[in-house]
C-alpha cells in the first residue's frame, strides 16, 4: 500500500477511537504518562519543548483489524489529559492552542515495512481540535511497542499541522531531529486499609466463622 492511503489509513482510525476509547471498568486503572520532547525549528534557533498526555495503560485499543492490513498493528489510547512545555513559556494545556474540549490520542504502529516504509514501527500523538484543526507527531522506532509498558525511544521525527480531512498535505511535514518519546507507568498502589476498616473485616471474619461453627455443630 502507498505511503498517503496508510498516512490517512492510520489518522482515521485514531479520530474513529473518539467513539471507541470509554473508560476501562472492568480493570484496574493502570496511569502511564507519554511525553514527547525535542526542538522547534525557527529562523532564530531552534526551541525547545515538550508534549506530556496522561493516559490509562488498561484502556489502549487494538486497532489492528480497523485498519485492516496484513502484518500492520495498530495501538490508541486517548489521553486524560494533555499539556505542552515550552521554556520562555512554561506549562500550559494543549487546549490553548486547539482549543476548549479537543481530544488527544496516543498511537503506535508496527509491521510497517511490510507497506513500504523504511521503519518497521512508529509512535506518534494527534491532537484534534473543536474546530477541525490537527495537530500531529510521528516518531520511527526500532521495536514494537503496544503503549501500554514503559518504553523510550529517540530518533528523526516528523510533525504537521492543519485542517483533518482525508487529504493531507504532506509536503507540510517539519521533520523535528532528535526527539525523544517516553513512556513512563506509574507504580501500582495498594491501598492500605484503615484500622476501621480492618476492625470491620475481622468482626465479618468471626461471625463467618461462629455460622460455620454452627451449622456443623448442627451437623454433627
Amino acid at each position: 500500500m502507498p505511503v498517503r492511503p496508510l498516512v490517512r489509513r492510520l489518522a482515521v482510525a485514531a479520530v474513529a477511537a473518539a467513539a471507541l476509547v470509554v473508560p476501562a471498568s472492568h480493570a484496574v486503572a493502570q496511569s502511564i504518562t507519554y511525553t514527547f520532547s525535542g526542538a522547534l525549528p525557527f529562523p532564530g534557533g531552534a526551541q525547545p519543548f515538550a508534549v506530556q498526555f496522561q493516559g490509562d495503560a488498561s484502556n489502549v485499543l487494538d486497532l489492528s483489524s480497523f485498519i485492516g492490513i496484513p502484518g500492520v498493528s495498530a495501538f490508541a489510547t486517548q489521553a486524560t489529559t494533555a499539556n505542552v512545555t515550552v521554556p520562555p513559556v512554561g506549562t500550559f494545556p494543549f487546549d490553548a492552542l486547539l482549543g476548549p474540549g479537543s481530544q488527544y490520542f496516543v498511537g503506535a504502529a508496527n509491521g510497517l515495512t511490510t507497506v513500504g516504509l523504511p521503519f518497521s514501527s512508529g509512535v506518534g500523538f494527534l491532537g484534534v481540535g473543536t474546530g477541525g484543526f490537527g495537530i500531529a507527531l510521528f516518531l520511527p522506532t526500532a521495536t514494537p511497542y503496544d503503549l501500554t509498558t514503559s518504553y523510550t525511544s529517540t530518533g528523526l521525527a516528523f510533525a504537521l499541522a492543519g485542517p483533518l480531512s482525508q487529504s493531507f498535505d504532506l509536503s507540510q511535514i517539519v521533520p523535528l531531529q532528535n526527539t525523544t518519546f517516553t513512556a513512563e507507568v506509574a507504580p501500582a498502589v495498594t491501598a492500605t486499609p484503615e484500622p476501621a476498616s480492618l476492625a470491620l473485616m475481622a468482626t465479618g471474619l468471626i461471625g463467618v466463622a461462629g455460622i460455620v461453627r454452627r451449622r456443623r455443630a448442627i451437623a454433627g
